[in-house]
Formats: C-alpha cells, sequence, structure tokens
C-alpha cells in the first residue's frame, strides 16, 4: 500500500507534537496544542526520497511535515 494510497488532499490527520516539538515554533506548538486534528493541502517531496505534508493548523496557518 502506497503512502499516497493512505492520505489524500483535504483528509484530516491528528499531528503527535511529541514526536515533533523540538522542531516547531511556539506559535505552531500552540495551534496543535489547542486541537491536533490538521486538513491535509498538499504535498512536498522532502529530498528525492520521501514525501513530506502540508498541513492547514486549526488557527489556518500552513505547516510543513515530513
Amino acid at each position: 500500500m502506497e503512502f499516497l494510497d493512505l492520505v489524500r488532499i483535504g483528509s484530516v490527520v491528528k499531528v503527535n507534537i511529541d514526536s515533533s516539538n523540538d522542531r516547531l515554533n511556539p506559535k505552531t506548538l500552540e495551534a496543535i496544542k489547542q486541537s491536533p486534528k490538521c486538513i491535509v493541502n498538499d504535498f512536498r517531496i522532502t529530498d528525492g526520497k520521501g514525501i513530506g505534508l502540508v498541513l492547514e493548523l486549526p488557527n489556518g496557518e500552513k505547516e510543513w511535515f515530513f
């Protein structure tokens, strides 16, 4: 099963800040603590070997996760 078969643009995903909190700015952390459910807005290729997600946070901002 491919990654893109599991996640589609518009899907709601839950962000686990325990594995990302050392790399996120305080504003992003606060938005995710408010609600960890984010909407998949787009995909980005990380370094030619993987795919990252552009998520729309509960506060309306977009953040790239890979």
